[in-house]
């Protein structure tokens, strides 16, 4: 479907077709005169010739810029071809005479006298190499191992006075070890024989006999004989230690005719000795007993014999130990524990009943009220 033109395109159709019809023809005579005319003038104005003429030199210029430009670039490029191909003529040349060289060079090595010739030449460069740089490095390495040498004597002079030092540590240590467990064995020793002197503990002094007797150490042994020494001293006879100053005795209650515990007798006291279960009880009615008892009486001997076999206490050992060694004249030396006493009781015992100093028997005593203990 066709549009008709706008109203200003018909507009301007309309003043290009004016144009065309007022514009002159070139055939005009009146148009030659008038371009004849400005021809001259122009002729005639220097300003115009100026612009011409510097628009011939300009063109003029600018070609022959371009034909410098083409001949230059043709004139490299053959320069570069030719450079290019001389090299490699060149190298051409150059590897055929190396190889021409190389076969010549292998042709007179296999004479005999260059091979000779090559050989000294060898011999005297390599000697040459060996004292310029062989040796040099021969040098030091001998050089560190020198000093690697000295360094290991060093260090194993160090070494063995750290043996040194450490087996007389260790030495020091085992003699220090040997001095400790001594004076552990000692220390033992002397707690066993406190125990038994401040408790009359009887076990104590029997581990210490023990030890004299056997045969461990000799100076283990001499120790505990010192501290056993120091026992028997302290429950000897003539010590003048006396344990029972605290204790007193109250007679009423063993018998109600009596009001003093020097009033007691013997019938009252001895019965007590096994009834009474504290040990420094038993030691008081011991030494009430001492003044009282019958030497040579068969019964009372029987009743201390009794009471020793049972007795727990040193102090009452000793005591009660004395009481039957005086009422049956025989000596209580030797243990503390009147082993050796009561051993020979009973060996005589039908020689103590023949003895028997009693005119009648003594009555048995009537069960009596258990002693107390009481301090001063």
């Amino acid at each position: 479907m066709s549009q008709e033109p706008d109203a200003e395109t018909h507009e301007r159709e309309v003043r290009r077709n004016r144009r065309r019809k007022n514009f002159p023809k070139a055939n005009d005579a009146n148009i030659r005169v008038v371009c004849n005319e400005i021809a001259d003038d122009l002729s005639k104005n220097w300003r115009f010739k100026l612009h011409v003429g510097g628009l011939v030199v300009g063109s003029f210029v600018a070609l022959v810029a371009a034909i410098a430009g083409i001949v230059g670039w043709s004139v490299s490029a053959t320069l570069t071809r030719e450079r290019q191909t001389f090299e490699d003529n060149a190298k051409k040349e150059i590897g055929t005479a190396k190889e021409a060289i190389e076969r010549r060079i292998a042709i007179e090595f296999e004479k005999e006298n260059v091979q000779k010739t090559v050989e000294l030449a060898a011999a005297a460069e390599a000697e040459r190499l060996l004292a310029k740089t062989v040796d040099p490095r021969i040098q030091q390495f001998e050089k560190i191992l020198n000093e690697a040498s000295s360094e290991a004597e060093r260090r194993a002079k160090d070494l063995k006075e750290v043996v040194k030092r450490t087996e007389e540590d260790a030495s020091s240590i085992e003699s220090l070890r040997g001095e400790l467990a001594r004076l552990k064995q000692r220390n033992d020793l002397t707690a066993l024989a406190d125990t038994a002197i401040s408790n009359g503990d009887v076990t104590a002094y029997r581990q210490l006999e023990a030890i004299v007797a056997s045969n461990d150490g000799k100076e283990n042994k001499a120790a505990a004989l010192s501290e056993l020494f120091r026992v028997y001293n302290a429950y000897s006879l003539f010590s003048g230690v006396k344990r029972t100053a605290a204790i007193s005795v109250d007679a009423h209650a063993i018998n109600p005719k009596k009001n003093k515990e020097e009033d007691l007798d013997a019938d009252d006291l001895l019965p007590l000795l096994k009834e009474e279960k504290t040990p420094l009880f038993r030691v008081k009615i011991g030494e009430l007993l001492a003044p009282k008892l019958k030497q040579g009486s068969f019964k009372t001997a029987e009743i201390l014999a009794d009471a020793l076999r049972t007795e727990t206490s040193l102090e009452g050992f000793k005591v009660i130990g004395a009481l039957l060694s005086q009422v049956t004249n025989h000596p209580a030396d030797g243990k503390l524990d009147k082993r050796e006493l009561l051993k020979w009781c009973t060996e005589n015992r039908d020689q103590l009943r023949k003895a028997d100093t009693d005119a009648t028997p003594t009555p048995t005593p009537s069960p009596v009220a258990s002693a107390t203990s009481s301090p001063n």
